[in-house]
């Protein structure tokens, strides 16, 4: 690992709903991280910047990459239970999450994670950075992650 903050964007990039372009554009404005997507439909924009491309991980792999990045950047519209916050939680990790409907059960703003609207590109954007910035919260809300995933 790096001394750069190391910040996951996962999903299927063809799903709108998934607002993955978004997701790169956010990291995009955020200077000194690093950026690893997974893939899961292989489908990458040339404009998408990132370290690390991973197409078509197992389930099985998705751990050690959760354990490996330190901010899951889920900017969905729609979900229905969300995994992958949880997932990134339990392996140690924190996120900035969209208020989209299907976490509400585990996920409490400035607890565990840090919730903006869905859509609001802005709000991520100062949500990501304020995660880069402040290794203090970022350490609070992952040692809070890993009680609520537990």
């Amino acid at each position: 690992k790096t001394d750069k903050v190391r910040v996951l964007i996962e999903g299927p990039g063809t799903v709108f709903f998934k607002r993955i372009d978004m997701a790169f554009k956010v990291a995009g404005r955020i200077p000194n991280i690093e950026v690893w997507y997974v893939a899961s439909d292989g489908y990458v924009r040339p404009e998408w910047k990132y370290d690390r491309m991973l197409p078509a991980v197992s389930l099985y792999d998705m751990p050690a990459i959760y354990a490996s990045c330190d901010v899951l950047l889920k900017l969905s519209s729609v979900e229905s239970f969300s995994y992958p916050p949880l997932e990134m939680m339990a392996c140690g990790g924190t996120a900035v999450v969209t208020k989209f409907t299907g976490h509400e059960e585990y996920i409490e703003h400035e607890k565990n994670a840090l919730l903006v609207e869905i859509d609001d590109e802005e709000g991520a954007y100062n949500a990501l950075k304020r995660l880069i910035e402040d290794n203090e919260l970022r350490t609070q809300l992952s040692k809070r992650g890993i009680q609520t995933a537990i």
